[in-house]
């Protein structure tokens, strides 16, 4: 056991979706396929087997492999990742929860009640429901203009982090 951050997101959110915006917050850059408007997400792969109910999203972070867990279901609804509590997890939380909506709890061992232990967005991504292609197309251009998580937006979550590892700002490690 450790202490995690939790990053819950709505319900409708698919995996490749917060997938792909990892992907982009971790610093890849989308590649436009050709003939289409449809986008390939390089650095990024998802593994599901191992637990029913449970997905490895497996992502490329500046030259480093990195890793979290996706749950399809939590005790709130949802879908929950429970990565460490770490700034570059607690920076990719809070950008996540800006996009797509949810609450980001930034200490599970913590009142999760207490105002300064979390984060909750209600508004998201407002294609997140949408299927027609005009809102899968506003969907992904909203992922591919996202901008890349920075040092600096990593290292102002260092006093709320609770582990404080020396190579995150090399961004290796999980």
């Amino acid at each position: 056991m450790g202490v995690d951050t939790l990053i819950q997101l709505p319900e409708k959110t698919k995996i490749h979706e917060v997938a792909n915006v990892i992907s982009v917050l971790a610093g890849n850059v989308p590649k436009k396929e050709k003939d289409n408007n449809f986008y390939d997400f390089p650095g990024v792969k998802m593994e599901t087997g191992y637990v029913v109910g449970l997905a490895q999203i497996n992502f490329n972070c500046h030259g480093h492999q990195r890793f979290c867990l996706y749950h399809f279901e939590s005790e709130d609804g949802g879908r929950l990742i429970m990565p460490r509590c770490t700034s570059f997890w607690l920076a990719m939380g809070s950008r996540l929860i800006d996009f797509f909506g949810g609450k980001h709890i930034f200490n599970d061992c913590e009142d999760f009640d207490d105002p300064h232990n979390h984060s909750i967005q209600e508004e998201g991504c407002r294609w997140l429901s949408s299927e027609d292609d005009h809102s899968y197309e506003m969907k992904q251009k909203a992922i591919i203009y996202l901008k890349p998580l920075t040092v600096d937006e990593i290292c102002d979550w260092d006093d709320v982090a609770v582990y404080h590892r020396k190579n995150e700002l090399m961004w290796s490690g999980n």
